[in-house]
């Protein structure tokens, strides 16, 4: 779709009727929400995150991206944390401080499970993370 900097650096896509959508996974510049318009390929920047993402889901016409600890140069803090984009905005949902463990032994990381998914709410665990692990939360509402 893109190439040339790490703006263009993604793990998971979220595919919407008219647009393609992708949080960074990027080691040096801050990490960033994009929205890719499927007719026109013009990419717009919909705001700023803390640190990579390597997961995201989609829920109720709502977008979830779930940033990573990974403690790389483009971290900002030490948590990690799910953010959310409706109608084209972008808010902080959720945090989870990464365990005691060292990020070299397992990043702190944030999970949604494969398939459809219900209408009783966005299920996501924690791995590596103070709080969350061996634990499955629920988003009743985005």
């Amino acid at each position: 779709m893109g190439a040339g900097d790490e703006t263009w650096r993604a793990v998971s896509l979220q595919f919407t009727e008219d647009a393609v959508w992708y949080a960074m996974d990027a080691e040096f510049r801050r990490n960033r929400v994009f929205r890719l318009d499927r007719a026109t390929g013009r990419r717009d920047e919909i705001g700023i995150v803390d640190g990579p993402v390597y997961y995201s889901a989609q829920w109720r016409g709502a977008l979830f991206f779930a940033v990573a600890v990974e403690s790389c140069p483009s971290q900002e803090g030490r948590s990690a944390t799910l953010w959310m984009v409706r109608d084209a905005r972008l808010s902080r949902v959720a945090g989870f401080p990464k365990d005691r463990w060292p990020v070299r032994l397992l990043p702190g990381t944030l999970h949604f499970p494969s398939g459809p998914g219900t209408d009783a709410g966005l299920h996501f665990s924690g791995v590596a993370v103070a709080g969350g692990d061996d634990r499955c939360f629920r988003l009743d509402a985005p």
